[in-house]
């Protein structure tokens, strides 16, 4: 700590500044008290004042009283980067809120306040926007409102549209917190973000932004609106219901356009173009400046390479993985470790290295206040730096920046290599690979395939960049084939399935992008024409092919109807109610990737017939379960939190004898005297009914046969215990089926 102590504030000629100006600025130093609370306290006792001069001054002061401490704690090692980040962030979105207010209310002085208590939203991106934000940080901004209309009126009648009025508290907010005074500035603003950059108009209807991300919105903005979250707060207390309905539909619009609901593979080559552009900017730079200079954000293995690897996985599944629709780089690493998508080793060195290299950010930027990322070659910069960072000499930061960026560069590599760099690629997908032409038993008929496939109008009809992968996919696709047992079933099959993919970008990409997946599914299509076409009718699973460890891993259902619960609770509406949609979708996704992982482990020879049905039946119990308690909870009015309802399951699955395509056969009971039962439950027998054997895009859950109910199918839905008791006595002595009956799941029947 002693060595520490002497860094402040001599590291920054910023502190020593402010400190003379204000001394008294440091001698109130509480370091017991959490630094989040020191920058809460001082932000709540901010009062704007009324004049323009006078609210940029307190704006300013407070900014750099704020620094001030944030830096001291830091530096004296007081406080962890996520508090320094957060702390940050915290007085970005209050200082723009109070300059956003008192915008508002100068306006409304002048032109009366908008209809349907419409507001101005602020909306942070980047580093703001996941509470991440740097110690000399841009902040980036997008302003956007809710509807096209007028204000009231001000003194003189004068009215503006609501696209004028936003746009000029736009401008004063800007100006608020940009422009440059003897007492400096808050944050420097930059708005290209937003749409159509700075061609764009400042401020945008969410009409307008809806209509832009559908049409013109590119891939890198997709990238960008991750992070993206409301700043500001309403104008006013009265104006706060219609301010979150605003923001409600602004989250409405922005998940679709960033999280599609498919696995989006195509997000891997769209980031590593974006990266491979951004690096091209860098080595330009870098051209003009000293060799063995050190670009910590934006230079191999920095600050940007880790959050790439973080965000393409939330591109890749957070339409199908609502979890991973989070902001905090180090937040989806630890969910992506925990999902099983990196090993928990690379989760921690990567979290190791992104604090190595924001702390060493920010004591770059403390000396002078200053946005910069450059690391110079200068000795005696590094030695600064070293002795900032706690490492004393300069070889021991230079052996740390290597360190760091040669792990993180290795793992960049692995998410975003082109994996068809060790391809054929002088082959042409426009001409049949003539070097395995002896490898297929009728090589006529595997030729015609190939010219047939791009011949097709489906083929020429293909978007350019669709049509870009499949040249790609072909060679590589027909090479696997002649590995294959069966090269020309396996060709076949392929060439089914891309028929049945091509208009999919994102599964082209899989393909394309991992070979040890496409060897795996050519295996599977040679070996089974049931599972050629249940992959056709259910591509989403080819990314079950991607890990051999979950694809073979042993089932265990109690975990996935936990999973499956967990999904089904977290698909929700803006206004918090369930979406059954999304439910529906996820319940058959899920129920598809365990049938599909029994599939590929039956195919290996992982199990008899008998464990199979064994493990098919407990799959079905398992997601019967599930969704039963999940639709009891969309019954209206109920009078108990638990049924007393059970599905019997008769048949296959009674035996526990389930096939990969065996009906369900079951039927519904409940036991309870409540005067309304009947009628509930046979709501819930409907939501069963509906939810199991409904077609969806995703498909449908299970064929269903309900004949075997009481009367068959002119019977109840639904019958009591005791009704399906008389029943059995009086009327089912032809009912069979009966003795191989079993309650799959329910209450307290």
């Amino acid at each position: 700590m002693e060595d520490q102590t002497s860094l402040w504030p001599a590291h920054s000629a910023f502190a020593q500044r402010w400190i003379y100006r204000f001394p008294e600025w440091i001698e109130a130093f509480e370091p017991e008290k959490p630094l989040l609370c020191v920058v809460s306290d001082t932000l709540d006792a901010l009062v704007p004042e009324q004049g323009e001069a006078e609210i940029k001054r307190q704006l300013r002061l407070t900014r750099q009283r704020l620094m001030l401490e944030i830096m001291r704690r830091d530096l004296l090692g007081l406080a962890t980067l996520q508090e320094v980040t957060h702390s940050l962030s915290l007085m970005a979105d209050h200082l723009i809120d109070v300059a956003c207010r008192w915008a508002h209310e100068q306006m409304v002085a002048r032109y009366g306040e908008p209809a349907d208590q419409d507001s101005l939203i602020i909306i942070g991106m980047g580093k703001l926007g996941g509470k991440e934000l740097n110690v000399s940080s841009d902040v980036d901004l997008i302003f956007t409102y809710g509807c096209e209309k007028e204000t009231a009126g001000g003194p003189t009648g004068k009215k503006l549209s609501h696209a004028e009025f936003f746009a000029h508290v736009g401008k004063r907010v800007i100006n608020l917190i940009s422009d440059p005074t003897e007492d400096g500035f808050v944050f420097r603003v930059d708005m290209r973000l937003r749409p159509n950059g700075d061609s764009g108009p400042l401020v945008a209807s969410l009409d307008m932004l809806e209509e832009y991300f559908f049409v013109q919105g590119r891939e890198w903005e997709r990238y960008a609106w991750i992070k993206s979250r409301v700043v500001n707060r309403a104008a006013s207390q009265a104006m706060q219901p219609s301010f979150n309905q605003q923001c409600s539909a602004l989250e409405k619009l922005k998940k679709p356009f960033v999280f599609r609901r498919y696995l989006d593979f195509g997000a891997i080559r769209a980031l590593r173009d974006l990266h491979q552009q951004i690096r091209q900017e860098v080595r330009k730079r870098e051209r003009g400046q000293d060799a063995g200079s050190v670009h910590v954000k934006l230079g191999r293995g920095g600050i940007r390479e880790i959050e790439f690897m973080a965000q393409v996985f939330q591109l890749i599944r957070g339409g199908r993985e609502p979890e991973l629709q989070i902001r905090a780089t180090l937040d989806v690493l630890k969910l992506c470790a925990q999902k099983g998508l990196i090993e928990e080793e690379v989760r921690d060195k990567l979290t190791q290295a992104y604090d190595f290299w924001r702390r060493l950010e920010h004591r770059l930027q403390y000396v002078e206040d200053a946005q910069t990322h450059l690391l110079p070659a200068d000795e005696g910069i590094r030695q600064q730096m070293a002795i900032a960072m706690g490492m004393q000499t300069t070889e021991n930061l230079n052996q740390a920046i290597q360190t760091w960026q040669d792990f993180v560069d290795q793992q960049f590599q692995w998410v975003f290599s082109d994996k068809q760099d060790d391809e054929h690629d002088e082959v042409s997908a426009t001409q049949w690979p003539q070097a395995w032409i002896d490898r297929f038993s009728n090589v006529v008929v595997a030729q015609s395939r190939w010219s047939d496939l791009l011949n097709s109008p489906r083929y020429k009809s293909l978007p350019q960049a669709h049509r870009e992968r499949l040249d790609r996919l072909l060679p590589a696709l027909v090479q696997a084939c002649t590995e294959a047992s069966d090269p020309d079933t396996a060709w076949s099959r392929s060439v089914g399935l891309l028929e049945s993919i091509a208009r999919r970008g994102a599964y082209l990409s899989l393909l394309d992008e991992f070979p040890a997946a496409r060897t795996r599914v050519v295996r599977l299509l040679s070996a089974s024409e049931w599972a050629a076409n249940y992959l056709k009718s259910h591509p989403i699973l080819l990314d079950e092919m991607l890990d051999e460890r979950n694809l073979y891993a042993r089932p265990d259902w109690p975990l996935y109807e936990a999973d499956l619960r967990k999904s089904l609770s977290l698909a929700r509406l803006p206004d918090g109610s369930p979406d059954l949609e999304v439910q529906m979708n996820l319940t058959r996704e899920l129920h598809h990737t365990q049938v599909f992982r029994l599939l590929a482990q039956d195919l290996e020879g992982y199990w008899t017939v008998e464990h199979l049905s064994d493990q098919l039946s407990e799959l079905a119990d398992s997601t019967l379960a599930a969704i039963l308690d999940e639709a009891w909870k969309q019954v209206p009015k109920r009078h108990t939190d638990h049924p007393k309802f059970a599905i019997v399951a008769y048949g296959k699955l009674g035996g526990k004898e389930l096939g990969y395509a065996s009906d369900l056969d079951i039927i519904f009971l409940f036991d309870d005297p409540h005067p309304q039962a009947a009628d509930l439950y046979a709501k819930l027998a409907q939501r069963m009914s509906r939810w199991l054997s409904t077609q969806t895009s995703a498909g449908i859950l299970f064929e269903t046969d309900f004949r075997l109910r009481p009367n068959g199918a002119a019977g109840l839905l639904v019958s009591s215990l005791q009704a399906f008791g008389a029943y059995q006595k009086t009327s089912g002595s032809n009912a069979c089926p009966v003795l191989r009956g079993r309650p799959r799941t329910g209450g307290s029947i």
